[in-house]
């Protein structure tokens, strides 16, 4: 497998990305890796949708669509305007519909728990809570109106648990029988699941990522790629890179995804 396709990247107007990731230094990085597609996917907080959050609320719709002002001039690679959502529970999904419509796709996170009191409780520590609340959302995400409105939708990050450091002592918690009930549901609604490196870092492929992913294309899913990165800046651990674009592939290979699995958009 050769990743030519990043669905999941940041420039600078994600409040988080490095304050030089401009488009064009991100698209000349990605062509420099041999990326042909490159989706441009800032965080968003619609303001249509409630939030007393002063790090959300500056990055609404009409602030990342500014990046059509950067586009002039990119001959390649071929950029796609999306989104990162943010999914907080309770059926409250950063993105409505009406405006998921003006963009080519969106992401959604529900895994960002390094935000305590906004995107999980501080309360909730224990792994096995974690995973819980994790699968709740999860569940709860793809039924979102948001997700099912005819803009082509993928998970970012999936069960990436931003802000825990004990990973692989939540994936314990994740059941092979709950995964394959909600990748049923994820292939039913032609929702895309990430491949991200979120999980062990730049390390080793780990059982737990080949047997949730192996589980995912078993019941049907498409998959595309995510380096998630901030900045175009070589060293930097943020950075859209050769060697997560390496991982990914590797990991594509140890499961059997093929260009066959890749999400079409």
């Amino acid at each position: 497998m050769r990743v030519t396709k990043d669905m999941h990247v940041h420039t600078n107007l994600s409040a988080c990305a490095d304050p030089d990731a401009t488009l064009a230094k991100m698209a000349e990085a990605a062509d420099r890796l041999g990326i042909q597609t490159l989706g441009i996917a800032n965080h968003v907080w619609d303001n249509r949708i409630p939030i007393d959050d002063s790090w959300y609320a500056p990055q609404d719709v009409e602030h990342i669509l500014k990046i059509h002002e950067e586009m002039a001039g990119i001959s390649k690679p071929r950029i796609l305007v999306g989104c990162e959502a943010e999914y907080i529970g309770n059926g409250v999904l950063s993105l409505t519909p009406e405006n998921a419509a003006r963009l080519d796709y969106l992401l959604a996170s529900f895994t960002h728990f390094h935000m305590k009191g906004l995107t999980i409780s501080p309360d909730i520590t224990e792994p096995k809570d974690v995973a819980d609340l994790a699968v709740q959302r999860a569940f709860e995400l793809i039924e979102h109106p948001t997700m099912n409105c005819g803009v082509p939708a993928g998970f970012a990050h999936l069960f990436c648990p931003s802000g825990c450091d004990n990973w692989l002592a939540i994936f314990e918690h994740l059941s092979s029988e709950m995964f394959r009930e909600l990748f049923k549901r994820v292939a039913d609604k032609n929702i895309s699941v990430g491949i991200h490196n979120g999980h062990c870092g730049e390390g080793p492929i780990h059982e737990h990522e080949v047997r949730m992913f192996t589980i995912a294309k078993e019941c049907g899913c498409h998959f595309h790629f995510e380096s998630d990165g901030h900045t175009f800046k070589e060293g930097d651990p943020e950075a859209i890179c050769a060697e997560k674009y390496a991982r990914h592939a590797k990991l594509a290979d140890e499961v059997g995804i093929t260009e066959a699995n890749i999400w079409a958009i």
